[in-house]
């Protein structure tokens, strides 16, 4: 999965921005979310889900939210998330 996440300081939204996103993630195989001041257009889906192998419980689902904070190096989060198992 992968999702692409474009932040604006002016005004989103309407048929044009919308239109370019849905064209940008059809080429790309992509999800896409726009955010600006208040507004936030999601194209697609808004989360991506990872498969790791965590020590002490086999492999696990993570779904990682757009705009959460997650760990983004997958070995360093599977280690992470076996010491919390411990």
């Amino acid at each position: 999965d992968a999702l692409v996440t474009v932040t604006y300081n002016r005004p989103i939204g309407g048929g044009a921005w919308e239109a370019a996103a849905r064209e940008l993630a059809e080429a790309l195989g992509v999800c896409v979310v726009g955010r600006s001041r208040k507004v936030k257009v999601v194209i697609g889906c808004e989360t991506v889900e990872e498969r790791l192998s965590v020590p002490g419980r086999g492999e696990c689902v993570y779904l990682q939210t757009e705009g959460a904070f997650t760990q983004p190096n997958a070995q360093v989060c599977s280690a992470m998330l076996g010491w919390a198992v411990d």
